[in-house]
């Protein structure tokens, strides 16, 4: 499976040095919704422990990348809109193929109500949206937690046209090509 990671020079470096990197993080470094943010990873990790394989020891959080960006399986191009900022900071997006079975997709826009601890509704028609949202507002305490955490699981529905991928560890010898921030 090929996919893009965006990643800090200084990942490059590490890889390039060890031959391996994983994400461990100071989790005071997290924004000040660190609280939802830990939860949302959490909850990911917990997916990825269940979905694909338990992670490798000492491994704290899954690495991201991408696997497909409007609706292609195609490397983030840092021209767009979407990736300009990425180019500006001097990331380098790194290709890699790993094998499906080591890799969880989930979609971009749908992981968001996971990191912003909401309900994903996902009804594409109007009508049918405004009363799935009424049904879940109208429930309380474990049975509204439940429908929400429920919902998540949507995300792993692949179809939009943006879909992420997390994985456990970036190997060198999973590389196969790496681009600076430039086009």
């Amino acid at each position: 499976m090929k996919l893009w990671t965006i990643q800090p020079v200084e990942v490059w470096k590490e890889l390039e040095k060890t031959g391996r990197f994983i994400c461990n993080i100071d989790k005071s470094e997290f924004v000040s919704n660190a609280p939802i943010i830990h939860n949302a990873y959490d909850w990911l990790v917990a997916q990825m422990d269940e979905r694909i394989s338990p992670r490798p020891k000492g491994v704290e959080y899954p690495i991201w990348a991408w696997y497909r960006i409007d609706g292609e399986n195609k490397k983030p191009d840092f021209r767009t809109d979407m990736f300009r900022y990425e180019a500006e900071v001097h990331n380098v997006c790194i290709e890699l193929a790993l094998d499906e079975t080591d890799v969880l997709l989930s979609c971009y826009e749908a992981w968001h109500s996971v990191l912003n601890n909401g309900f994903f509704n996902d009804e594409t028609d109007e009508e049918a949206w405004k009363k799935k949202d009424e049904w879940f507002e109208s429930l309380r305490g474990k049975e509204r937690e439940d429908a929400k955490l429920a919902s998540w699981q949507n995300i792993f529905v692949l179809d939009e046209p943006y879909v992420q991928a997390t994985f456990w560890e970036l190997r060198m010898e999973d590389v196969h090509q790496i681009r600076r921030g430039s086009p």
